[in-house]
């Protein structure tokens, strides 16, 4: 098995004995790649275990056969604390883009850009305001959907590609399955649509054109962030079969509980 090193960070990780598991990492050089670690979960083990939310330097054994290669060593080059107010929508914020990217890349492909902007986006999360947490996710997921082929149409029809300029007037609608907003003309009868506000509509282009920095700046609202997030996953799920996302369903129990 040739050995290699590279920068990563943990998507994910599944036990699988009671000493070892297979974690999912976010890789520079090789994209989603899932390793072995073996002897990863035992006490008496030699190597550190690596933390979720940690940039790491990892060595590992390739493998050319299906089955995943393994881990050797790990090494920590950053990591974000998450202590600022607001650290349990921190950590949870953070966690959606891991599982985000754990349901939408492919194995072993590399994603170089993406890799990197999650690393800003990680950053981001550990130092921005907390009333700005939920506008900097959304500047995150809609560029990564941006970054994977995935962009929804917002700014005009998706099908006749005629300019949306009032949803009142237009009485355009949301389409997961065609893609984007879709005017009233090309609406068909009997297919799925989702109602959006005009100022639903404004923040969601703004933040889809914008930057994680940009993004630091605007306070949304926990209602009209939780409409554009689900928007964003039926979005998704209709044109990626993405997965359920758990740390975005913990974060409307903390609201819920006035956490």
């Amino acid at each position: 098995m040739p050995i290699k090193k590279t920068e990563a960070f943990v998507l994910r990780s599944f036990n699988w004995s009671e000493s070892s598991r297979t974690i999912s990492f976010f890789t520079r050089d090789e994209g989603r790649l899932p390793l072995n670690d073996r002897g990863g979960r035992s006490l008496k083990g030699k190597r550190g275990r690596p933390l979720n939310l940690t940039h790491l330097e990892i060595t590992y054994y390739d493998s050319d056969k299906p089955t995943a290669g393994h881990l050797s060593e790990t090494q920590v080059l950053s990591n974000w604390t998450f202590t600022k107010d607001g650290s349990l929508g921190r950590l949870a914020f953070s966690s959606a883009a891991c599982e985000l990217l754990y349901h939408l890349l492919p194995e072993n492909e590399p994603h170089r850009d993406i890799f990197s902007y999650t690393l800003k986006y990680f950053g981001s999360m550990d130092t921005v305001e907390r009333d700005c947490l939920p506008s900097v996710f959304l500047a995150y997921f809609f560029r990564l959907c941006s970054m994977l082929g995935y962009r929804p149409v917002l700014t005009g029809c998706a099908i006749c590609g005629r300019s949306v300029k009032s949803l009142e007037s237009d009485r355009a609608s949301f389409s997961p399955d065609r893609g984007g907003l879709v005017c009233a003309t090309c609406q068909v009868p009997g297919e799925r649509y989702i109602g959006l506000s005009t100022e639903d509509l404004v923040r969601a282009v703004t933040l889809q054109a914008g930057s994680l920095e940009s993004a630091a700046a605007e306070e949304i609202g926990f209602s009209q962030s939780s409409r554009l997030i689900d928007l964003l996953l039926v979005f998704l799920k209709t044109q990626a079969d993405l997965g359920k996302i758990n740390s975005l369903e913990f974060l409307e129990k903390l609201k819920q509980a006035n956490v």
